[in-house]
């Protein structure tokens, strides 16, 4: 009888007093580890927020939020106390929107330390969930070390790992939605030939800003500076296109499978709902940009044609950036050429890749969903930095860039009067580009990019070793002051405990 009340007192000292392990309050925060990997352990915690590092004044810094246990309707607002009220920020693809919601972006104009306010209500009662501050650092010019862009297959298995889990948090944050989202209304007036980012001049510029924003998204996510995007050279997967292992499980997968409705099953970036996609590789799409799956249909245009080395050698050669009429009626130019207007001379290039892959990737709207996009435009963006060295461009001078703020567009379509003056709004070298306050001349000056970034040729093995972030502003976790339970291994062992203490006290009473 002694033994059993000893086993009972044993087991009840365990499993119902209070285990003060973590002596957190409820506005407390902590350091938090890097937020990589496919799964965030933020399951105990109140909030985790994301914040752009190492951005620079007058480009635009990611916010994002995941709450774990909080209201269903949970309402996200955030506040910039430095920059005033009325603040407006870009959420859902839509710029001057207020800045709530679990993903967006903001732009800093100075550099310095911004601090943010995040407030979590519940929307249907309003009761106040929780309130946090974290700062972000904005600089004035670039501090990120000069990365090297590699090719897909060049990458290290750990370096491909950590791209993918940084993919992986970014989606979790929603902030890879948000980009999608962004890139999607770039589109704007589908109907007209020329838009904010595709069919005009700004086509090469537009991406390089925006893939270099995701580039440092993405090593915020990795806590590692070293990350780049890799590109995808495409056209050395000629002539056997389709065996690429650039679209099989190894890198990005492969095609979707028919019983899915095409729906990409398997690899890094694949439906969850299958048995032969891990959880941790879940790649949901929203509804409205053709979700809930990633969706992949190769060659199902037949008319999608992949553009040979030859045609690309001889795009290279092309003298001037654009020509009139800057849209995607031109039968001559580099920029035209490259994004796949000139089908006569140089193939489909960047349209034909898009049109190939089908699914989400094969329209504009759509196709930022699809991860492999990053390694396609990153390839885009290696040609036209190849071919800005080539002719030694520094500016918009000796064809290097078209048009010029100067340039003479009466009669252009699409041109409208500004002062007097007939221009193409968000596509002349100075213009701001929509939606940020960035022109071409801030990312097509050779000073500046090739401050950022070079490519490598393919082939070339990759040496960089990990270059983590020390600016841990940006990246902060909030936990709260709940008594946490104790891990299955702890308690297992407690219990271990307890049950051998039982049994050498039940035999020494029956001793």
């Amino acid at each position: 009888m002694r033994a059993c009340r000893t086993l009972v007192l044993i087991l009840c000292s365990i499993f119902f007093s209070p285990l003060q392990l973590c002596n957190a309050s409820p506005t407390s925060k902590r350091s938090a580890p890097p937020l990589s990997g496919p799964v965030l352990a933020i399951d105990s915690d109140k909030l985790a927020v994301f914040a752009t590092r190492n951005q620079m004044a007058g480009w635009p810094v990611a916010l994002g939020a995941v709450l774990r246990g909080g209201p269903e309707n949970a309402s996200i607002t955030w506040a910039f106390p430095q920059l005033g009220p009325g603040v407006t920020c870009t959420a859902n693809g839509t710029v001057g929107e207020p800045c709530t919601g679990p993903a967006l972006d903001i732009v800093f104009p100075t550099a310095g330390q911004y601090t943010v306010n995040l407030t979590v209500t519940d929307a249907l009662t309003a009761q106040l969930f929780t309130s946090q501050a974290f700062a972000v650092n904005v600089t004035e010019a670039n501090t990120v070390p000069t990365g090297t862009r590699r090719e897909v297959r060049d990458l290290t298995t750990t370096q491909w790992e950590t791209f993918v889990q940084a993919a992986h948090v970014l989606k979790t944050f929603g902030v890879w939605d948000h980009m999608g989202r962004l890139h999607s209304s770039a589109m704007q007036d589908m109907s007209k030939a020329r838009t904010a980012a595709h069919g005009g001049p700004s086509f090469l510029p537009w991406h390089r800003a925006f893939i270099r924003i995701v580039e440092l998204n993405l090593q915020t996510a990795a806590n590692d500076m070293s990350i780049t995007l890799p590109y995808w050279d495409w056209t050395a997967d000629q002539p056997d296109f389709a065996s690429t292992p650039i679209l099989t499980n190894k890198y990005f997968g492969g095609n979707g499978t028919a019983s899915d409705n095409m729906a990409v099953t398997s690899g890094p970036f694949c439906d969850a709902s299958v048995s032969t996609c891990p959880s941790f590789n879940d790649w949901p799409v929203p509804v409205e940009f053709g979700g809930p799956k990633l969706v992949r249909n190769f060659f199902a245009d037949k008319g999608a044609a992949i553009s040979t080395q030859a045609q690309m050698d001889a795009l290279m050669q092309e003298e001037a950036y654009d020509a009139p009429p800057y849209d995607d009626n031109n039968s001559a130019g580099y920029r035209a050429g490259m994004e796949g207007w000139v089908l006569d001379v140089y193939g489909e290039m960047h349209n034909g890749i898009h049109r190939w892959l089908g699914g989400q990737f094969s329209m504009i709207p759509t196709s930022f969903f699809d991860p492999v996009f990053v390694a396609h435009h990153s390839n885009i963006d290696r040609h036209w930095f190849q071919w800005q060295a080539g002719k030694g461009c520094v500016d918009w001078t000796n064809g290097c860039y078209a048009p010029s703020d100067n340039a003479t567009l009466d009669g252009i379509p699409g041109a409208v009067q500004v002062n007097g003056t007939w221009r193409l709004p968000g596509h002349q070298w100075s213009d701001h580009m929509w939606p940020w306050g960035l022109a071409p001349k801030d990312v097509a000056t050779a000073s500046i990019y090739t401050t950022w970034y070079v490519y490598a040729a393919r082939g070339t093995p990759s040496m960089d070793a990990p270059l983590p972030i020390l600016d841990t502003l940006g990246a902060t976790e909030f936990v709260s002051s709940a008594t946490p339970r104790l891990p299955p291994y702890m308690f297992l062992g407690l219990m271990g405990v307890a049950i051998t203490v039982s049994i050498v006290a039940f035999l020494g009473v029956s001793s």
